[in-house]
């Protein structure tokens, strides 16, 4: 068995800088929330500021990778098959409106007809574009007034944004 112990590590070249492979993980940042964090019932698309994420990439041709997970409890008071859909935003930049399904331009999760509990696992990846801040935010929203998706028992629900080096 062998041991390596390094207190630095530094580049050969006058550059002084170590390569990174393409894919790996330069940095992550997140949000966690264990407690109620609302309901919402509008089908218009509606923040849930508890999860926004402050990021800077440090390279402007990395790839964001941005992450949801949690439980949400959908209910129905009438319509069958309650639906509600998300959405990232990247400050107030919808980056999720080019998806077409089902004509709504958004990531829908459907319940059965009388609703119930569905965990979440809503990832996405970007462009970093710039080195600029910026913040990473995820909205809601519900297919129909009769709807209502909570997110108000307590449940580990996190926002994850992680930079990856291309």
């Amino acid at each position: 068995m062998s041991t390596l112990s390094v207190d630095t590590i530094q580049g050969k070249t006058t550059a002084g800088t170590v390569a990174m492979p393409a894919g790996m993980v330069i940095q992550t940042a997140t949000t966690l929330s264990i407690v109620n964090n609302g309901s919402y019932t509008s089908t218009s698309l509606s923040h849930i500021s508890t999860f926004d994420v402050a990021f800077t990439p440090k390279f402007s041709n990395s790839l964001i990778r941005v992450s949801w997970n949690g439980q949400v409890d959908l209910s129905t008071s009438g319509t069958a098959n309650p639906w509600f859909s998300m959405s990232f935003f990247q400050d107030s930049t919808d980056l999720n409106s080019g998806l077409t399904y089902n004509g709504t331009n958004y990531q829908q999760f459907i319940v059965s007809s009388g609703g119930g509990t569905k965990y979440i696992n809503f990832v996405d990846m970007f462009d970093a574009g710039s080195t600029s801040s910026r913040t990473y935010k995820i909205y809601i929203r519900v297919g129909h007034t009769d709807y209502s998706a909570s997110l108000t028992m307590p449940s580990r629900r996190r926002m994850i944004v992680e930079e990856i080096k291309q």
